[in-house]
């Protein structure tokens, strides 16, 4: 276990435990990093935040990004601003979930990344939701809804979700 300042490849967990009380939005993502089984060389952002928000947490794309630039700080990876069609995205230094663990003060020691330990963001993402995918949907210009539908949804089974969602409306018991 960390204790104290000691670093772990560069990392203060001292200065990374802060960060996990100081932040709610550090605390969920490294609550996140905690909980993955496998590292991944890079982050996505986008794919990040549609997991944060597959499991309930709703984070502002800024706040995400502004975690991640403190983590770049403490020398866990490096934030590059996509570019040329590029997307966004986190270049991990160290194993995530040692992250997780370390800024929880759970952990052991924060190991560099490994590339034997890697698994796509795609894989964590198709894992995290099972045989599911994610549909956010602005029904109005401030309320967005999530759906959770299966990846081999058919047309028989959008066409009775339609249906459903027909016999929602409450506007005629109030007009």
């Amino acid at each position: 276990m960390i204790k104290g300042n000691e670093m772990a490849n560069g990392v203060d967990a001292k200065e990374l435990r802060q960060l996990y009380g100081a932040s709610p939005t550090a605390r969920t993502l490294l609550d996140y990093l905690a909980l993955r089984k496998k590292s991944s060389a890079k982050t996505d952002i986008d794919r990040l935040e549609a997991v944060l928000r597959q499991d309930g947490r709703s984070i502002a794309r800024r706040e995400i990004i502004a975690t991640l630039k403190k983590l770049e700080d403490l020398q866990c990876g490096r934030f590059v601003v996509g570019r040329r069609g590029q997307p966004s995205r986190f270049e991990w230094a160290v194993q995530m979930s040692d992250l997780g663990s370390a800024g929880r003060g759970e952990g052991a020691a924060v190991r560099a990344y490994d590339a034997e330990q890697t698994e796509s963001d795609e894989a964590e993402l198709t894992k995290a939701s099972g045989d599911m995918l994610q549909h956010t949907y602005m029904l109005r210009a401030d309320v967005a809804t999530v759906l959770s539908l299966p990846r081999d949804l058919t047309v028989k089974e959008a066409v009775r979700l339609a249906d459903f969602i027909r016999t929602l409306p409450f506007d005629s018991m109030h007009g």
